[in-house]
């Protein structure tokens, strides 16, 4: 059946010249329905009116299209009223009909596929009287008296039964997208992943897509289906049967690399207020050792093991701002974590002003012919209450902030990087009397610094080191200072932890400070 119908169409007169426009509906221009029509041949039920009309101020131009600018348009779609054998259906906006305005054909013409469930009352009429009212109408309305009905029964009966438009379902469509995102795709190949992905994408679309129909409903749960079943497993390596499988490795055997480049050591801070400053330090391991010789009935004697640590830097005040120095360190230091030693090279920039000190470093340790890297960073805070004039207390607060790298120990046996953070409070106690002073502090430390190792060709087959969140420490030292500006300083201490693990620490040093 072709669209539109039987439709009355009036006597058409000369045509306007050069196909200009009537005015707006502002200057009530007579408008007629030229055309209405209801029918189904497009597979689903609707209705179209024309609309024409006369200017007022040429009437010998005949029927031409109502002109109407956006405002207009927008106005009339949102008041105009359709009435069907006298029932209100509701505004053309309501009803959903769409305006197209055709210049060159002098028509404007409204079509509609919505709001066709109000069509009950009237849908068994053959010639229906229909009517347009708005206000800006002449006489408020236009009218067509004849409309001949054209549903087919069938479209007829889906009208009664209120399934017109069809309902569409998209329960099944959800439940497809929630499903599909739930499945697992470690282990499928790349392609048929995508192919999932892309089809849960799609089906989104149509899930949100407000005028989707049934069949894209149904296709894109389809397609869903369709790929999560085409899921391909990656292709597996065959295993060669003359390869031995990989030995499991007992990484409690790798555990002294671990303690060998653990390191917290921030004593460089202590030294900042000398403008050039050397210090070393006691190799208590080498010295046990060397004992242990002599005892053994050895005559060999290491001196260079006693030697534990070596730190050398500048500290210098900045010009008009004597409070705050800047500098620069080297450092060297034969330690490691328990009984096993490593060297530890560092090179570091250092900062102070009247109560806080800092500094960055890098340091490469050597262990075994093995390498690691590492940045450290600390900075501290400390105030010095003069409690009398030969009895001070000073409360400080550090952080320590530490980067290690990856460090391959073996074919497949690795010190996993890592990143460490540990805390201090400290109070030193100290005797201060002509230029001498004896001090006793007391620190704790606590925070993570924990370290992993792992063998790469068996899975899960790793061994955890944790450090004790909590460590303290005592020490007891003494500094000189004389009038030329020299320094000299002495310190032991001693640290444990939660473990019963303990170490002493002993070192002596020089600075100087020129005014």
């Amino acid at each position: 059946m072709p669209w539109g119908g039987i439709a009355l169409t009036p006597t058409v007169v000369q045509a306007a010249p050069n196909s200009s426009v009537i005015s707006t509906f502002a200057v009530q221009s007579d408008v007629k329905l030229k055309m209405a029509s209801l029918s189904d041949d497009t597979g689903q039920t609707a209705f179209k009116l024309a609309l024409s009309g006369v200017d007022p101020a040429h009437p010998d131009w005949g029927y031409t299209a109502p002109a109407m600018d956006e405002a207009d348009q927008e106005q009339f779609m949102n008041e105009a009223v359709l009435f069907i054998e006298g029932t209100e259906l509701g505004t053309l906006k309501d009803l959903g009909f769409t305006a197209m305005h055709f210049r060159e054909s002098n028509k404007f013409s409204l079509t509609s596929k919505a709001g066709l469930k109000k069509l009950k009352p009237v849908v068994d009429g053959s010639n229906l009287d229909v009517v347009i009212k708005y206000s800006k109408f002449n006489g408020g309305q236009v009218r067509y008296p004849n409309m001949e009905n054209n549903l087919s029964a069938q479209a007829k009966a889906e009208i009664k039964e209120g399934s017109t438009p069809a309902v569409v379902n998209k329960d099944a469509l959800k439940a497809a997208i929630t499903e599909g995102e739930a499945v697992d795709t470690t282990g499928k190949t790349d392609e048929s992943a995508k192919a999932l992905k892309d089809a849960i994408a799609a089906a989104k679309v149509i899930d949100a897509k407000a005028d989707a129909t049934q069949k894209e409903v149904d296709d894109a749960k389809a397609a869903i289906e369709t790929a999560k079943a085409g899921l391909k497993d990656k292709p597996v390596t065959p295993v060669d049967p003359s390869e031995p499988s990989p030995v499991v490795v007992d990484l409690k055997d790798f555990t002294e690399y671990a303690d060998a480049f653990y390191y917290t050591d921030k004593s460089i801070v202590d030294h900042l207020d000398n403008n050039i400053y050397l210090t070393t330090k006691a190799g208590m391991v080498g010295a046990l050792g060397n004992i242990k010789k002599v005892l053994d009935g050895h005559n060999s004697f290491d001196i260079l093991s006693i030697i534990g640590g070596v730190q050398a830097g500048v500290s210098l005040p900045i010009k008009d701002h004597e409070n705050i120095r800047v500098g620069g360190f080297f450092e060297y230091d034969n330690k490691g974590f328990g009984n096993v030693s490593a060297h530890h090279i560092g090179l570091g920039a250092t900062v102070k002003t009247e109560d806080v000190k800092a500094f960055v470093r890098y340091r490469v340790v050597t262990y075994k012919g093995k390498n690691n890297h590492n940045m450290d960073a600390y900075v501290n805070y400390a105030h010095n209450f003069v409690v009398t004039e030969k009895f001070h207390i000073e409360p400080s607060a550090g952080l320590y902030a530490t980067y290690s790298s990856k460090v391959a120990l073996d074919n497949d046996v690795e010190l996993v990087g890592r990143f460490g953070v540990l805390g201090d409070a400290s109070v030193k106690f100290a005797y201060v009397n002509d230029g001498l002073e004896l001090y006793a502090k007391p620190e704790l430390r606590f925070g993570y610094n924990n370290q992993m190792l792992r063998q790469t060709t068996v899975t899960n087959n790793q061994l955890a080191i944790t450090r004790n969140y909590m460590n303290y420490s005592l020490g007891l030292g003494v500094n000189k200072t004389f009038k030329s500006g020299v320094k000299l300083f002495g310190q032991v201490k001693f640290e444990g932890d939660e473990q019963r693990n303990g170490e002493l620490d002993a070192r002596v040093g020089i600075g100087y400070s020129w005014k």
